[in-house]
């Protein structure tokens, strides 16, 4: 049984943690390995520094533990969650627990993986344009492997989201995108490029894939567009505005302090909901108030403090603002605004 996301219990918990005050992590990001297939050139993953995977032992005690403390939604990533022998245990474990459950995959290795993962939520391949622009960047022939495993997710009745990371190589295929989505039935979920604190950054090469911001903010501005027509935008319109009306660089993803262009355009970034009804953690069981944040101060560890006290000690170490897409769109709906939990019912949870 797959079954959606229990929208009640969330619904009323939410509304009880802001009554309360209380941090609850209704949604928690899982990086089940930093192995992966692939090499793709604009990926934030340490390949370099990677640790050995936790056991499925101790991530039954995590996820119970999770649950325990109100986790809702769980979203497996990597490296690649797919090449995990027992990532359809891990599934599995999750859904016996009652949470929603995710998994990002390139695509490659889902033929043989899909009868393990039927119980599977939803299935985001990353796709990131035509296919001279993903082979490009992501390896040749990933573009074939990453639509068939959309379409084949497709035939098993299993939702599938499309992510894409926005760069200079795939600027112009907005319209290819939205295309795609509705050929083959899936929702586009454009992605913020950021990279890891801690590793060395090519500045030179970053700028190949870097859009610059006013060519971004307008890019923001065609997808605000493209939302308000219908089209398949994960993003609740309330999101793009945000994101395109940010008053500062964007290539920055976040800020330590308010950035003067804010204070001086009247600029109120959205109350920071990370580390407080949102957190993620990485493959050693380190957990981080959220991905664009990865690597910043000292985490507090799920394996050797047990989830909840790790939970309670992670803060975002002082970060007051953002312009991350996935970040700016939790803040919003831990906050209850009602646009984008509109958008979250409409695009989401009534949608297969």
């Amino acid at each position: 049984v797959r079954g959606p996301m229990n929208y009640a219990r969330f619904g009323y918990n939410l509304l009880k943690s802001k009554l309360n005050g209380t941090k609850v992590p209704f949604q928690l990001n899982i990086h089940v390995t930093d192995v992966c297939n692939l090499r793709c050139k604009y990926c934030y993953i340490d390949f370099d520094h990677a640790v050995k995977d936790l056991p499925f032992d101790t991530f039954k005690k995590i996820l119970t533990d999770a649950r325990a403390c109100g986790t809702e939604r769980i979203s497996l990533e990597g490296g690649e969650p797919t090449v995990r022998r027992d990532i359809g245990d891990i599934v599995n474990l999750i859904r016996d627990l009652g949470m929603d459950c995710n998994i990002n995959t390139n695509g490659y290795y889902l033929p043989r993986k899909i009868d393990e993962l039927a119980r599977v939520s939803v299935i985001s391949v990353s796709l990131d344009g035509p296919k001279e622009v993903h082979d490009k960047y992501r390896g040749e022939g990933s573009y074939d492997k990453a639509v068939a495993a959309v379409e084949l997710a497709r035939s098993r009745g299993i939702k599938v989201f499309v992510l894409s990371v926005l760069t200079q190589a795939n600027r112009g295929s907005v319209d290819f995108m939205l295309d795609l989505a509705d050929r083959l039935d899936f929702h586009w979920v454009p992605t913020s490029m950021f990279f890891m604190a801690g590793i060395t950054l090519d500045k030179e090469e970053a700028e190949k894939y870097k859009i610059p911001d006013e060519d971004y903010r307008a890019l923001i501005a065609e997808l605000v567009q493209k939302k308000a027509e219908g089209r398949r935008i994960v993003w609740s319109n309330r999101t793009l505005r945000y994101v395109r009306d940010w008053p500062s660089t964007y290539f920055q993803s976040n800020y330590f302090k308010v950035p003067e262009e804010a204070l001086a355009k009247a600029f109120e970034p959205l109350p920071c909901q990370a580390a407080r009804h949102f957190v993620v953690m990485q493959t050693n069981g380190d957990l981080y108030s959220c991905d664009p944040l990865l690597g910043y101060g000292k985490p507090a560890n799920a394996v050797e403090l047990g989830f909840k006290e790790a939970f309670e000690r992670t803060t975002t170490n002082g970060c007051v603002a953002c312009n991350s897409f996935v970040c700016s769109e939790y803040h919003s709906l831990f906050t209850l605004n009602s646009e984008v939990i509109l958008n979250l019912l409409t695009s989401y949870a009534f949608r297969r």
